[in-house]
């Protein structure tokens, strides 16, 4: 449940008592794969869509109350769901672990309508996506940290480097069809055939020297020509031949024309739909003679992910751990523990040139040169490593200029100078025992 239900009691001197009330259990649900763990369940925990019902075999009178099949029904409750992560309904996202802060905590997110004034105002909807992402990335961060600290392991898979800019909200020019907008497109070049390819496509106005490459091609002084003078459609790619032709599809409109250069043609931007020829909805041809075809095609970029599909992806690795042998493992050890987080093997930790530190700075670490990740600082500045040896890892500081963020830096060595500290001035790196 939220935090606010959870109730602490505490003596009349302030000590707590041990004992916490905690209410609003329909806005809660067990998590299958760590109460497996917890309560020793045999085995695997189940992964099968009905595998709830096997909770009902743990040695937990509420488990076996509200997951015995049919027992809430026959006792009157019946119009009760049960609550558990294995069996999550669509509207609440996918089954299993889930971090939830786009789906729950950001009204305001791409795939949610926003609430009040930001329905109409637009500044309000950019300023809420941002903010909301932003602070996304501090609740995911501290998520992944405190399951990492228990376990006692870093989550390589967590991509960070792939969590899409916040910033990028400020670009959105209307309230419908904001997450349209917001999907990067890449180049289709799955078309490019024997020589025969498109490599860019741009609105502009041609170079003198590009003119003068025309001389030979067409008459650039006839009047029908004048186009040549304004902004034009340039298509760059190879393997044009003399007498390629270009089909440009806009709706019903189909022109063809005759124009050409081995790596450069020319269309005017008069035609009907050019200033949007790159859009994700159009598709330009070349056509050699022979009909050898290439066409250039803007599609979403595939490996896109907005916040609430990354929080999702990357779950499903802390997911797939905790209900495999290992991570059940992890988590009986945790409660052998008492609950005691691992401490870390080393931190790395990131400050400005005031010594305060800087959360979300990302850096790439690698173990071994097997292993290789991007993680983010927590609100500390920190990054905790919980596995092998300080002298296994190497590390980049990413967001910088080249010769920062493509120095390769070895953990060791940072760990056996004096300062233990790297001091660019503007930001700082510091090696924690």
């Amino acid at each position: 449940p939220n935090q606010q239900n959870f109730l602490i009691e505490f003596n009349a001197d302030g000590t707590p008592t041990g004992t916490i009330a905690i209410r609003d259990l329909n806005d809660a649900s067990i998590h299958r794969e760590v109460v497996w763990a917890l309560f020793d369940g045999a085995g695997l925990p189940p992964q099968e869509k009905d595998g709830w019902k096997k909770l009902a075999t743990l040695e937990v009178p509420t488990f076996k109350y509200e997951f015995e099949e049919g027992r809430m029904a026959r006792e009157g409750f019946g119009h009760q769901d049960m609550q558990e992560t294995g069996t999550t309904g669509d509207k609440f996202g996918p089954p299993g672990t889930q971090f939830l802060w786009q789906r729950f905590s950001s009204f305001g997110n791409i795939s949610k309508p926003a609430k009040g004034a930001a329905e109409t105002n637009l500044t309000i909807f950019k300023n809420l996506l941002e903010t909301m992402s932003v602070w996304g990335m501090a609740h995911n961060k501290a998520f992944i940290s405190c399951i990492e600290a228990h376990l006692g392991l870093n989550f390589t898979k967590i991509d960070w480097a792939k969590f899409p800019a916040p910033e990028r909200h400020r670009t959105i020019d209307a309230i419908l069809g904001a997450q349209e907008q917001l999907r990067p497109k890449v180049l289709d070049k799955s078309a490019n055939n024997a020589g025969l390819e498109i490599v860019s496509i741009s609105l502009g106005k041609l170079s003198d020297q590009q003119k003068l490459d025309l001389k030979d091609k067409i008459d650039v002084s006839d009047s029908k020509n004048e186009f040549l003078n304004e902004d034009c459609l340039l298509i760059n790619g190879t393997g044009f031949a003399d007498g390629a032709r270009v089909k440009i599809k806009n709706g019903e409109v189909d022109p063809i024309y005759v124009i050409g250069k081995s790596d450069l043609l020319v269309i005017s931007s008069k035609v009907a739909g050019l200033k949007e020829a790159g859009g994700p909805d159009k598709r330009i041809e070349v056509v050699n003679p022979g009909d050898i075809i290439v066409h250039y095609e803007n599609k979403f970029d595939p490996e896109y992910l907005d916040e609430m599909g990354w929080e999702e992806k990357m779950a499903k690795f802390i997911h797939d751990y905790l209900a495999g042998a290992e991570g059940q493992k992890a988590l009986r050890d945790c409660r052998g523990r008492g609950w005691k987080t691992v401490k870390p093997i080393f931190k790395l930790q990131v400050l400005d040139k005031d010594n305060q530190p800087i959360a979300e700075a990302q850096l790439r670490i690698s173990r071994k040169d097997v292993e290789t990740w991007t993680d983010i600082t927590d609100s500390k500045g920190e990054i905790h490593i919980y596995q092998g040896a300080p002298e296994e890892y190497k590390f980049w500081v990413l967001g910088y200029s080249d010769s920062i963020s493509n120095a390769e830096r070895r953990v060791s060595d940072l760990s056996q100078r004096e300062s233990r500290k790297l001091d660019f001035n503007f930001v700082k790196i510091l090696y924690l025992a």
